[in-house]
């Protein structure tokens, strides 16, 4: 079996949200247990980037991230775009 996904998670300033991010993540780790979610740094490199950006600006910079693909969350209502984007690298990954 392979290891699980690493999923490093970066959150935007946060300046004008339009949703709560944090309950948005609690809600994609409680659908994917087995990934391992962790703050993102600039130093590792990840499978996924996830970025929680509060608003359509989406203007987190993620240029120093080092990652093999990048999922932005912009709203609410993409959070269902974004499990099926993980359950996608999931599959990949088995």
């Amino acid at each position: 079996m392979k290891e699980n996904l690493i999923i490093g998670i970066k959150f935007c300033g946060g300046c004008n949200p339009r949703y709560d991010r944090g309950k948005a993540l609690e809600k994609i780790k409680l659908q994917y247990p087995i990934m391992n979610f962790v703050l993102a740094n600039e130093h590792d490199c990840y499978q996924v980037l996830l970025v929680m950006c509060g608003c359509k600006s989406a203007c987190a910079n993620i240029k120093p991230y080092r990652r093999n693909f990048t999922i932005v969350m912009d709203e609410a209502d993409s959070l269902e775009d974004v499990l099926h984007q993980l359950m996608e690298k999931v599959r990949r990954q088995s």
